[in-house]
């Protein structure tokens, strides 16, 4: 595999409040709060000396040298409680989300968009990959800045942090599974940078093309979610380790289909 540039362009219209989270820098924007990242450059894939149980995926994941740029990171998945702001803001267009299971978190009142009793803080799910890219082309609107879904490369790299971690929190699986998880609650599954839910309620669209249906159709790159089951131990439920990907059809708005925002600097 060659090497891969990731070029980040750099906009700046409007300050960001600044602070730090664990020491790293942060910045809130709209509720959302960002941390910095990169530049960087380290391995994408399947580490060549990775144990036996993950040895089959060597030739799915080859290791790749890749290079990413400065960009800020979302700490969290979008919540629903943010995704009504950009409703209310655009209104809803049904290539944004499956709108009966979308509904099933949100409800109208008095002509507004709002979570439903208890699903506020709760990551937005049934959401396909044109309604996050749409609340990022809100975001960036509203904030003056260049806001979109992170490179597939780009979330690799958050999740692996510079000690290339296995799984986000670390080289330790767990099976304490983060299942319905309200983000930024599960502290032991954080990044040591304060990053939550790279593993958690749902997955997350990345900008990339994945590999394409057998009948040619685009399927983008999805990042993070729960739990999956490999191939070597079907019997037996698996924590995604940060090299891993799944692929899905952009229209599909599963509901744990999410999204989280990255912001250039």
């Amino acid at each position: 595999m060659g090497r891969v540039a990731i070029i980040v362009c750099c906009v700046a219209t409007q300050t960001l409040a600044s602070g730090a989270t664990n020491g790293f820098e942060s910045r809130t924007v709209r509720g959302l709060e960002f941390i910095k990242f990169g530049p960087a450059e380290f391995t994408v894939g399947c580490p060549s000396n990775v144990t036996a149980k993950w040895e089959h995926h060597l030739v799915e994941y080859p290791p790749t040298n890749v290079s990413v740029g400065v960009f800020w990171f979302g700490k969290i998945p979008v919540t629903v409680e943010h995704y009504c702001e950009f409703l209310n803001a655009k209104g809803f267009e049904s290539r944004y989300a499956n709108k009966g299971k979308l509904f099933e978190r949100i409800e109208r009142k008095a002509s507004r968009y709002v979570p439903k009793t208890r699903m506020t803080k709760h990551a937005i799910g049934n959401v396909t990959f044109a309604g996050a890219v749409a609340y990022c082309e809100w975001l960036s609107s509203v904030s003056g800045f260049k806001c979109r879904l992170p490179a597939s490369a780009e979330w690799e790299f958050v999740a692996k942090g510079k000690e290339n971690r296995v799984y986000p929190w670390g080289n330790t699986p767990t099976e304490d599974y983060p299942f319905y998880a309200v983000p930024g609650t599960r502290k032991d599954l954080a990044t040591q940078e304060g990053v939550f839910d790279l593993i958690g309620p749902v997955y997350q669209w990345c900008t990339d093309d994945g590999p394409p249906t057998s009948d040619g159709q685009q399927r983008k790159i999805v990042r993070g979610g729960t739990i999956f089951r490999t191939g070597l131990f079907p019997e037996k439920l698996n924590v995604p380790p940060n090299w891993m990907w799944r692929v899905s059809e952009p229209h599909k708005a599963d509901s744990n289909k999410g999204f989280r925002v990255l912001i250039d600097p």
